[in-house]
């Protein structure tokens, strides 16, 4: 493996970390506004929404770190998290919004926040971790 293609990976526990501390930080944030917007129920819609948002972005992570074919081809790895990410959001939130044991509208909400949260630390990640892949330089 070149120097180049090891700076360029960032390592899967960094990454569950970083996106699980900015979710957190997301939603303690958000613990006081929403209770005074939806009571209670929707701090349960909150969390469950960044539940949703978390579990699929790790879901994705894993799948992406784990599949043989994706760990040479970073741009095609990015792709497929981006996609992965997104479609089981949509369908776990769908899910969630339906069986209507939170409400919807703080569930919405903060599933679109958490995921917009979770998407700029991840982006920070790659742009950190491209930096370290041109000071590699070639090998």
């Amino acid at each position: 493996m070149t120097s180049q293609s090891q700076a360029f990976r960032q390592p899967l526990g960094a990454a569950l970390i970083a996106t699980g501390g900015a979710a957190a930080a997301a939603l303690v944030v958000g613990v006081i506004p929403t209770r005074q917007l939806c009571g209670y129920e929707g701090i349960a819609a909150m969390v469950a929404g960044g539940s949703v948002s978390l579990g699929s972005c790790w879901v994705a992570l894993m799948a992406v770190r784990l599949a043989p074919i994706l760990r040479s081809d970073a741009a095609r790895a990015v792709g497929v998290t981006v996609a992965v990410r997104f479609g089981l959001t949509l369908l776990v939130t769908i899910f969630v919004a339906r069986m209507n044991v939170v409400p919807q509208a703080p569930l919405l909400i903060w599933v679109g926040l958490s995921y917009l949260v979770i998407l700029a630390t991840e982006t920070a990640l790659l742009v950190a971790s491209r930096r370290r892949f041109r000071e590699a330089g070639p090998s």
